[in-house]
């Protein structure tokens, strides 16, 4: 458990620092081999931008998607081949198998394919079609001892009280996709509707219950992250592994998915390039969930006090320690002893407590030192 919980700190710190956005975008690379065939950017104002080619054809495709920019992608590059290639941001991956199956190679080339031959498992449709479940829990399976052997009953790190990110799911059956959507603005204040369509070269004999990935982006409501905030990580490793992040490329390949009408629960999982597994939980809102002893404490931090007051009102034999936000150990492994923890050497910023009792329950709180 606690090895989950510094790696995902970990991730989530070094890939995000730099970041206060979410994205909620696509791209895509194409090569433009004539000059001719870059089309015009017109500046929208709002974010998006219109592209106009001589072909009017061509530019009321562009019309039909939403596009929010085309850049070189190796402006500085001194090779006239490596110069030739764009990057196109946009909202539907509907636009590029629309550009691959209407427009020459000798005017676009894409080498991405997205179509799949496969449907959606239809058991997982049946389960999930117009139903609500809230973002739930997160963790990680690695080959370093963090595998879940079983889907459901590998232990992830709760995460209901950091952010409150309910979603309905919806299946259009006309355009084959399902929808993930926002019930209401987020923790973080985000809205969104992904879309979803069947994943490609996959089987659904395989050991997941169906596989996914992401198709389309709207409804978009975005709010200016704060790096500071649980919910910004937290709600960036959601976006990331649904395809629609910022750090989005660090995940790759299908969406698998496991549902449980036993339990009301929906697991996520998709490989990531640092080696390990991401998993997202969803689960329904009204399932009654065990409490932990641990989770009647509470942690508090009073403005200029050099100690953190502990509410511990069963007098729980309790051993702490503090990591940062990089997932370093600040205070390793101590008895917790009337109730108050010393932070008087630590410097203002965001950190974790991982609280342990005797019989072995974990519980992570976070405090913001002022």
């Amino acid at each position: 458990m606690k090895k989950i919980v510094i790696i995902l700190i970990l991730f989530c710190s070094v890939t995000l620092s730099a970041q206060n956005d979410y994205c909620f975008y696509f791209t895509e690379t194409i090569k433009i081999e004539n000059e001719i065939d870059i089309p015009s950017i017109t500046d929208n104002g709002d974010g998006t931008v219109t592209l106009t080619h001589p072909n009017q054809d061509i530019t009321d495709l562009f019309a039909s998607y939403i596009i929010y920019g085309l850049t070189q992608s190796y402006p500085n590059s001194t090779d006239e081949e490596y110069l030739k290639y764009y990057t196109l941001t946009h909202s539907s991956k509907g636009l590029i198998e629309m550009i691959k199956t209407t427009i020459s190679e000798n005017i676009y080339l894409i080498n991405s394919d997205y179509t799949s031959e496969f449907p959606f498992y239809s058991g997982f449709i049946d389960f999930i079609d117009g139903k609500e479940y809230i973002y739930s829990a997160i963790g990680q399976s690695s080959s370093e001892g963090g595998n879940c052997d079983n889907i459901f009953t590998c232990e992830l790190d709760s995460i209901t009280n950091d952010t409150n990110l309910s979603v309905l799911f919806t299946y259009d059956a006309a355009s084959e996709t399902l929808y993930l959507e926002t019930e209401s603005p987020s923790s973080c204040g985000n809205e969104f509707r992904i879309g979803f369509k069947p994943g490609i070269n996959q089987s659904n004999g395989g050991s997941s219950q169906g596989q996914m990935q992401e198709w389309s982006i709207d409804n978009v409501v975005v709010s200016q992250g704060d790096t500071n905030d649980t919910c910004f990580w937290l709600e960036s490793f959601l976006y990331n592994m649904l395809g629609v992040g910022c750090e989005r490329d660090t995940y790759y390949g299908n969406i698998s998915m496991y549902y449980s009408p036993e339990v009301e629960k929906i697991r996520f999982f998709r490989e990531n390039v640092l080696f390990f597994t991401g998993i997202l939980e969803f689960r329904d809102p009204n399932l009654s969930i065990n409490e932990s002893p641990l989770d009647i404490i509470s942690v508090y931090e009073t403005k200029d006090n050099p100690f953190l007051q502990v509410v511990n009102k069963e007098n729980l034999n309790v051993t702490i320690q503090l990591f940062d936000v990089n997932g370093r150990v600040v205070v390793e492994n101590q008895e917790l002893i009337d109730n108050v923890i010393n932070i008087s050497i630590l410097p203002q910023a965001l950190y974790l407590i991982e609280l342990t009792d005797a019989t072995g329950n974990k519980e992570i709180v976070k405090f913001l030192k002022r």
